[in-house]
């Protein structure tokens, strides 16, 4: 059974359109990408997630803490013009948060019904110029176990964001239990960020950025040949699945302790051993492999919701020859060198590069490795438990994105693979 709770916000009463922003250039990597790759591209950038929550969980407490969240942060009110070139935020939202009511079911129905709406979640497409740009599903599995289902289009809300939007639903849901006012970090806003890119441009940092990562690549500029079980189509497809591997905690601990005696972080070491199976699989010892890097995090506005990653090219030579502590400490620098110059776009650097274009591949970047660590880190709800998950896409803009999640020792590894290029049980042999 599904209900509504109406939230008295609506995107196009008496909206308030007058103020218009030019998009982003990470905004607009994304909208070509769209316009180019069509309804399938635009799936690939659906990030669905859930919060399962244990306890006596208050609906309409739950309900209103979505709708103050999206109140909270403008970014979440986007609405985009038809060329993708301007956007502005709407004043008003009316947003339906969906109940869906499946207590009565047993177990296997409850899966197949709950399996079901995730699918629909991640295949439907948002209208980018309907100011829709989120949506929130509460499911009931029983009295004691409460699940918020969270999907949002990435050109609004990167992972940072989801991480943002988790802790603030939490506070919002807290404070109205304790009948309390919500305890907030001060918000950074979008128009933030932007005025933050145009100081960049004003005052030449942006320029150094971009000849940073040209002189990177000017002399020779690896091209990465995954080794595909399927013949290639001619033009890029994006149709994906995805394997998850779960690494016991023992093994991650020492990976982390590891790192540190090498004198690298824990992100970099995982980054650095991912670059050692590329090389062992595609028999390649230059690589380039993207890293997403948080634009929160560099412009440190670290309560920003919005599109803020840029993907860095990470470019390597392996010596199959050295220890892989060796090679650790070697790439510690370059690590460095990379995120100091991590406020760039991709589509600036394609732009300058003489690349050989290939319609049926992706240009530098086909695979990208992200950390997404720590994402549920200050989320609590008053009263209840909760546990995180993020749902695969069905859809995805690279031929293989890896994603490393979890919390304190525990690490999971997302492998999301074009599956026009890859088969299920050789993806599986290689990742074990």
């Amino acid at each position: 059974m599904s209900n509504f709770i109406q939230v008295d916000y609506n995107p196009f009463e008496e909206e308030n359109t007058s103020r218009y922003f030019d998009t982003t250039e990470e905004q607009r990597e994304i909208y070509t990408s769209i316009k180019i790759g069509g309804e399938n591209a635009s799936l690939a950038y659906n990030e669905c997630v859930s919060l399962r929550l244990s306890g006596n969980c208050n609906l309409q407490a739950l309900a209103d803490a979505c709708k103050k969240t999206i109140e909270r942060h403008a970014s979440l009110r986007s609405i985009f013009t038809e060329d993708g070139m301007q956007f502005s935020f709407a004043d008003n939202v009316t947003t339906s948060i969906k109940i869906v009511d499946l207590k009565n079911l047993q177990s296997t129905d409850f899966n197949n019904q709950f399996d079901a709406i995730i699918s629909t979640e991640v295949q439907t497409p948002f209208n980018l110029q309907s100011g829709n740009v989120v949506r929130f599903h509460i499911i009931l599995q029983s009295p004691t176990e409460t699940i918020l289902v969270i999907t949002a289009h990435h050109i609004v809300c990167d992972g940072w964001s989801i991480g943002i939007i988790m802790q603030d639903i939490s506070k919002f849901y807290s404070a109205a239990i304790d009948n309390k006012k919500p305890e907030l970090e001060k918000l950074n806003s979008f128009e933030d960020y932007i005025h933050h890119q145009q100081n960049r441009k004003a005052n030449g940092d942006h320029s150094r950025t971009e000849k940073f990562w040209f002189d990177l690549f000017a002399s020779h500029t690896p091209v990465v040949d995954m080794p595909v079980d399927n013949p290639r189509p001619a033009i890029r497809t994006f149709n994906a699945a995805r394997a998850d591997v779960t690494i016991p905690e023992e093994t991650a601990k020492g990976i982390k302790q590891f790192g540190a005696k090498c004198g690298s972080s824990y992100v970099n070491t995982l980054f650095a051993a991912f670059e050692v199976f590329l090389n062992k699989i595609t028999r390649q010892t230059d690589l380039v492999v993207g890293l997403p890097a948080a634009g929160q995090s560099a412009s440190g506005m670290y309560q920003l919701v919005g599109h803020c990653v840029n993907i860095l090219p990470i470019k390597t030579t392996i010596d199959e020859k050295i220890t892989f502590a060796d090679y650790l400490k070697q790439r510690r620098n370059a690590m460095f060198d990379a995120l100091d110059n991590q406020e760039f776009t991709m589509g600036s650097l394609l732009a300058r590069l003489p690349l050989q274009r290939d319609p049926g591949r992706i240009p530098l970047v086909p695979v990208v490795f992200n950390v997404d660590l720590g994402l549920t880190t200050g989320v609590e709800f008053k009263g209840l438990t909760y546990k995180f998950e993020s749902y695969p896409r069905k859809f995805e803009n690279f031929e293989m994105f890896v994603n490393a999640t979890g919390m304190g020792d525990a690490l999971n590894f997302e492998c999301t693979y074009n599956t026009d290029l890859f088969n299920a049980d050789v993806i599986q042999l290689r990742l074990q």
